[in-house]
């Protein structure tokens, strides 16, 4: 799952049964129970240019936290 987020975000590409197609280019929200603390899941910790700590977020509210969190900080 890492290396596929990976190659959205350094690429925007996907590779489907080995044939790469360039993706639009994303918005792209992530989620952790943990930050990860070794390089290699680091790597795309750091690509995040927004990270925000949060309690559980229900998804009926997902959408208001995004909105909140654009408002705060302007476009993303």
């Amino acid at each position: 799952m890492l290396n596929i987020l990976l190659s959205v975000m350094d690429k925007g590409q996907r590779l489907r049964s080995g044939i790469a197609s360039q993706l639009p280019a994303p918005t792209i929200f992530a989620s952790a129970i943990a930050l990860p603390d070794d390089g290699t899941q680091r790597a795309l910790c750091d690509r995040f240019v927004l990270k925000v700590e949060s309690d559980v977020v229900h998804e009926e509210h997902f959408e208001d936290l995004a909105r909140a969190i654009v408002k705060e900080h302007g476009k993303i």
